[in-house]
């Protein structure tokens, strides 16, 4: 993914949300991936 894109938020409760990435910072530790992503609710 990267910003721009669009995704839906499903959450437990049944709602869904759409919202955009404003920013995506991936990095790799030890085996595995952490991401930091900043989203504004809606689509820009």
């Amino acid at each position: 993914m990267q910003p721009r894109d669009v995704f839906r938020f499903h959450r437990l409760d049944g709602t869904v949300e759409e919202c955009t990435i404003e920013t995506i910072d991936i990095e790799h530790v030890g085996g595995g991936t952490i991401s930091d992503v900043t989203y504004r609710k809606g689509v820009v």
